[in-house]
């Protein structure tokens, strides 16, 4: 049995849905967990090579993998203005010859353990902090315990927030 290797998209961009399908509308931003980031990397450098960096392409899915389980970065690794197509939304023009539409995005991939880590431990608040706009999860996609990190992580923000606000009041 082949195990799914991609466990949650999450968007935390603007322009998603039927409002977001036009050349003017914000950049889609994804964020894609993964069980394991090499073997990722490599499929998705094979499938799409123009998605990455030409350094990125030279060194391979071990360099991407790397930069993206470092001690040194938020563990997740971008992949920036990469141009998608995007349907029509379902019942748009019925009759009419609506076409795809060329979108730009950016996704980043993170092993769904630090993303986990980063919603409830704040370990770099990258990924928290990100999530803690409004967010949308792609259906068919939705891993359980992310979910309930990224609840929790929003908990947690609006706790922080609400200590924060009694403080600037001088109310201790």
């Amino acid at each position: 049995r082949r195990r799914r290797r991609r466990r949650a998209a999450d968007d935390d961009g603007g322009g998603v849905g039927e409002e977001g399908n036009d050349e003017s509308s914000p950049m889609i931003d994804l964020l894609l967990t993964v069980d394991d980031a090499k073997p990722f990397h490599a499929t998705n450098l094979t499938l799409h090579p123009d998605h990455y960096s030409s350094l990125a392409r030279a060194l391979g899915p071990s360099f991407c993998a790397g930069v993206q389980t470092s001690d040194w970065g938020a563990k997740c690794y971008f992949n920036p203005l990469v141009d998608v197509s995007v349907p029509p939304p379902a019942g748009a023009g019925a009759g009419a010859t609506a076409d795809a539409t060329v979108r730009s995005i950016k996704y980043g991939v993170i092993t769904t353990e630090d993303a986990m880590r980063d919603l409830t431990e704040w370990t770099h608040l990258y990924v928290a902090g990100r999530m803690q706009k409004p967010t949308a999860s792609v259906v068919g996609y939705s891993h359980d315990g992310i979910l309930e990190a990224q609840e929790r992580n929003l908990r947690m923000a609006l706790s922080a927030g609400l200590l924060l606000l009694l403080d600037d009041d001088g109310g201790g």
